[in-house]
């Protein structure tokens, strides 16, 4: 019996008694291949979430991926106000975020926390919008992992 270069799949000549033990092991070796392939590619989500008016340590924003994100960006769904956004990249513990933020043209303070498939953030600003939290405004983001 013959077998693939690359990954020693057998192949079956007409004289050849066919194995269930061959299917199983070609069937190992091709799960093994696609699965280093996976752990390769990285993984993307887009969502959005709603503020809800919250602020501080016992009020963070948090959201959870299907998988451990390593960079996360947060931005407000609005165009009528100086709201910033921010770039969240895995390991990092404080923020100042981007862009404009209210009239005061003042930065975000936030505090960052990473576990597993989460992230979480909060400030001891004065206003949930330091914490792009605004109650009823959403907030889209886009994670890759």
């Amino acid at each position: 019996m013959q077998q693939t270069t690359n990954y020693q799949l057998n192949q079956w000549d007409a004289e050849d008694r066919i194995l269930r033990a061959d299917f199983n092991s070609d069937n190992a070796k091709t799960d093994a291949a696609l699965a280093a392939i996976q752990a390769l590619v990285p993984r993307i989500a887009v969502g959005s979430y709603m503020g809800t008016g919250t602020k501080g340590s016992d009020n963070p924003n948090t959201l959870t991926f299907d998988f451990p994100p390593k960079l996360v960006i947060v931005a407000i769904d609005n165009t009528n106000s100086l709201e910033a956004g921010t770039l969240f990249i895995r390991g990092q513990t404080k923020s100042p975020g981007f862009g404009s933020f209210t009239s005061s043209g003042s930065f975000l303070d936030l505090t960052i926390s990473w576990d597993g498939n989460s992230l979480s953030w909060y400030t001891s600003a004065s206003s949930a919008a330091d914490q792009m939290n605004i109650g009823g405004s959403t907030y889209c983001y886009f994670a890759i992992g």
